[in-house]
């Protein structure tokens, strides 16, 4: 499989990923046959489950060695402190969102939560250029004006029905 392959394979699997993760979430707060539960809960169980999950890589790429393993996490996360402390900020940021995701699908229909999700990559352009000093195109920024007034356009169909 070429490059360019793989790059429209991972594209559409990330596609389709995050729309059925949308609409399952979705479906599962509003549709709940008993009390709905706890949004923090579920974004708990998330960050555990990918926590096993890179436990378990880390662990494969150790020759399957628990000592090794916890050598690894010794030296790079517990032995460099102020590497390892300043991603609290962004993994406190992003439970947070996690959170409010679940609370904005209770309220909001998937068509436009979906929509309205995208200006997360407005955020994330607008970041990088101010935070980390990275240059966007002016190709990129007229990218970002579509999807601002793709949104809007959404937005304002929601509000003013057309005929």
């Amino acid at each position: 499989m070429g490059a360019l392959s793989l790059k429209w394979l991972a594209l559409m699997v990330i596609t389709v990923q995050t729309t059925a993760l949308v609409l399952a979430m979705r479906y599962s707060r509003v549709n709940s046959s008993g009390a709905p539960y706890f949004a923090s809960t579920a974004v708990l169980l998330t960050e555990t489950i990918k926590f096993c999950v890179v436990l378990q890589i880390l662990w494969l790429e150790n020759g399957s060695s628990a000592s090794q393993t916890a050598a690894v996490l010794r030296r790079e996360v517990l032995g460099q402190p102020w590497h390892t402390l300043p991603l609290a900020v962004p993994s406190f940021l992003y439970t947070i969102q996690n959170n409010l995701v679940f609370v904005a699908l209770t309220y909001l229909d998937a068509p436009t939560f979906q929509v309205s999700y995208q200006l997360k990559i407005l955020v994330t352009a607008l970041m990088s250029s101010v935070m980390l000093k990275r240059r966007v195109r002016p190709l990129q920024w007229l990218a970002l004006l579509t999807l601002v007034v793709g949104v809007c356009l959404v937005q304002v169909s929601q509000v003013l029905p057309c005929r």
